[in-house]
Formats: structure tokens, C-alpha cells, sequence
């Protein structure tokens, strides 16, 4: 069923009480939602600002920056190719998302836009993880690659059938992405650890690839937990400028 609540403060944006009820699913972030809009509309709101432009603009822009990446000389792989699309696609899928939300005229039409930020976080972690499988560690023997492989590619794909045919909440899709993360960081080191003790030290690659496990962890603990908008005083200047633009 359709939800048209008219703002009362900031323009037209609404408070939490106001906006629909499958825009609620943050209690920390109170004011400057968005009240239902055309698909134009929505674009528009791309220049305005409210409790999604952050979202929008971090994702949108670096989008650009890696669509050039993409296109530059040093991509000279096909791997390196469909790593940095990958990164395109999640920034370009999360953009939508982000923007698109007061479109969503229910629960479904809420749960069927998600997927584009979804999927998007899914097949970037999977793609990129075939960076170090096909491309870092061209000495590690062909089954050892092979293996890796399949066994990332299985994983990757249960993932995506577990998303597309379960209501999941935030929590259970941060399980489902950690645990797939896990198996991202086991065939790193599967791969890895062996030219690590050949060489006799940690390598760049190495340090970077582990790295990258901890900060997706990092940034899916701080999605789930509602920081920092959780610790902010209920103050009117304060929790306006956490809503707007200091949000998880």
C-alpha cells in the first residue's frame, strides 16, 4: 500500500514518524527522510540534500574515478578488467539503491531495490578475490588455482540463491557475507602462504589482500551495529548533521 506522509520540518523531508514503514529499518537516524517520489523526482534529489545524499555522492563519484580505471592503459588483464568493473558495478548498484529508496511504494518494492546494493557487495567481493587466484600468484600450481576457484565460485553462487529466494534481515545477511568472506580469506591463504615461506617474509600482496578481509568485516560490523549514529546525543544540531551526512 502506498505511503504519501508530507514532510513538517527541513522542506518536504520527514522525520522518522513520517517517512513509510520500509524506510525505518535505522532507529538511530530521526530526520531528513525523503516523502515518496516519481523515478524523476528521485533523480532530482541527487542535488538536495537529506539522510542519503552522503550515501549517494560516496558512491557515485568513486564510481566515475574507477569506470577511468577501467579504461586505462594499465588494465591489461582480463582479471584486472572484471576486477575493477566489479568495483564499478558495486559503487554504480549501490548509487541506485541509495537513491532510489522513496520510490519503493511497499515492502516488496523495498526488498526487490536492496538486491541492487546486495548483489552488487557480492559480486565485488567474488570478483575481486580472482585477482589473487588467477593473477598475484602465477607460480601456485594450475589444480591448486582451479580448486580455489570452483570452490569461491560454489560459494559465491549459494550466497546469491540464499538472497534471491530468502527474506533475510541485516544480521542474517551479514552472517551469510562473513561467512563467505572467511572462505575469501582461507583460499587467500591457501594460495598465498606458500610463495609467503618461499620468499621468507611477508609480501605487499600479501598484507593488502589479508588486509581487505578485516576491512569488509569492519564495514559490515559498522552497518550492523548503527554506529555512529547510535552514540550521538538526541541534540537538534547534533543529530541533524549525524543524520544527514555521519550515518552508517
Amino acid at each position: 500500500r502506498g505511503h504519501n506522509a508530507k514532510g513538517s520540518g527541513r522542506g518536504d523531508l520527514l522525520t522518522i514518524d513520517e517517512a513509510p514503514p520500509w524506510l525505518r529499518f535505522n532507529r538511530f537516524v530521526r530526520t531528513g527522510y525523503r516523502p515518496q517520489m516519481s523515478v524523476a523526482e528521485a533523480l532530482r534529489s541527487f542535488f538536495a540534500l537529506h539522510n542519503e545524499s552522503a550515501n549517494v555522492w560516496s558512491h557515485f563519484f568513486p564510481a566515475l574515478w574507477f569506470v577511468w580505471l577501467v579504461f586505462h592503459p594499465w588494465t591489461d588483464s582480463w582479471i584486472m578488467f572484471w576486477s575493477l568493473l566489479s568495483v564499478v558495478g558495486i559503487f554504480s548498484a549501490s548509487s541506485v539503491y541509495h537513491l532510489m529508496m522513496p520510490c519503493c511504494r511497499s515492502h516488496d518494492g523495498y526488498s526487490r531495490l536492496i538486491l541492487c546494493d546486495v548483489m552488487g557487495a557480492l559480486c565485488s567481493i567474488t570478483t575481486t578475490a580472482y585477482s589473487f587466484i588467477f593473477y598475484g600468484y602465477r607460480c601456485t600450481s594450475e589444480d591448486t588455482v582451479r580448486a580455489a576457484a570452483v570452490l569461491f565460485g560454489l560459494s559465491a553462487l549459494l550466497c546469491g540463491l540464499a538472497i534471491l529466494s530468502l527474506r533475510m534481515s541485516v544480521v542474517q545477511r551479514f552472517k551469510l557475507f562473513g561467512a563467505h568472506c572467511v572462505l575469501r580469506l582461507v583460499v587467500s591463504q591457501w594460495i598465498m602462504l606458500p610463495k609467503v615461506y618461499a620468499q621468507g617474509g611477508l609480501t605487499d600482496s600479501f598484507t593488502q589482500h589479508t588486509g581487505s578481509f578485516f576491512v569488509i568485516l569492519l564495514g559490515g560490523l559498522f552497518n550492523i551495529s548503527r554506529v555512529p549514529e547510535r552514540w550521538i546525543p538526541h541534540t537538534p544540531g547534533t543529530r541533524r548533521v549525524v543524520d544527514f551526512v555521519g550515518n552508517s
